[in-house]
C-alpha cells in the first residue's frame, strides 16, 4: 500500500541520516582529538592556546577531504528546516561517498 511504501521510505531516510550523522561526527571527533593531541605536544603558548580552540565540523572534514556537500547533508539531516530531511537519493549518494573514507 501507499502508506507502507511511504513508511518504508521514511525508515530508510532515517537510517541513512543516522549513518551520515554518526559518520561525519566520528570523523570530525577523530580529527579534533588528533589535532589537540598533536598541538598539546608543542610547548609554546600560541600552540597551547590553539590546541584548546575547537574547529567547525566542516573545517575538520575539509582537512581529510570529505566534500562539503556531505557535511551539508549531515547538517540538514540533523537540523533541517521544518524537520525536513534530505531526499532518499541524496542520502544514498552521501552515504556511498562517505563509505569511501573508511
Amino acid at each position: 500500500s501507499s502508506s507502507s511504501s511511504s513508511s518504508d521510505s521514511m525508515m530508510l531516510r532515517l537510517a541513512y541520516s543516522a549513518s551520515i550523522i554518526r559518520g561525519i561526527n566520528g570523523y570530525s571527533d577523530m580529527q579534533q582529538n588528533y589535532r589537540r593531541g598533536v598541538l598539546k605536544t608543542q610547548k609554546t603558548n600560541t600552540q597551547t592556546t590553539t590546541a584548546n580552540t575547537k574547529l567547525s565540523v566542516s573545517k575538520l572534514c575539509e582537512r581529510i577531504g570529505i566534500p562539503d556537500w556531505i557535511v551539508n547533508v549531515r547538517h540538514d539531516a540533523s537540523h533541517g528546516p521544518n524537520g525536513d530531511m534530505p531526499s532518499l537519493p541524496t542520502l544514498r549518494i552521501a552515504a556511498c561517498t562517505l563509505l569511501g573514507f573508511i
